[in-house]
């Protein structure tokens, strides 16, 4: 998957098309680490490195295969660090995952 690909779709597109089997979740990955690369050296949105490997979730999810990004913030994955934007919880792991990460 092209980088240009990736970037013209929304996650509904994206499963789609894994569905498809068009492409695979390991592709549509690469292509997501790839934009993220590209343009996070202008943002810094990102408080630190995609997790290598992602974290194991059901496959069978509407959304199975899409990648995301964990917002700091209110969403919590377990074994995933968390720490809010503040030096106050500093090196925080959420040890569950929150009712939206489910």
């Amino acid at each position: 998957m092209e980088l240009h690909e990736y970037s013209d779709m929304d996650a509904t597109d994206l499963k789609c098309r894994l569905d498809r089997k068009e492409v695979t979740p390991a592709e549509v990955r690469e292509a997501a680490l790839a934009a993220i690369s590209h343009v996070d050296t202008h943002l810094g949105a990102t408080v630190g490195p995609p997790l290598d490997p992602p974290p194991t979730y059901s496959t069978s999810g509407p959304f199975s295969g899409v990648p995301f990004a964990l917002k700091d913030l209110l969403c919590t994955a377990a074994g995933i660090a968390n720490e809010n934007g503040s030096a106050a919880t500093a090196g925080y792991i959420a040890t569950r995952d929150s009712d939206l990460m489910a």
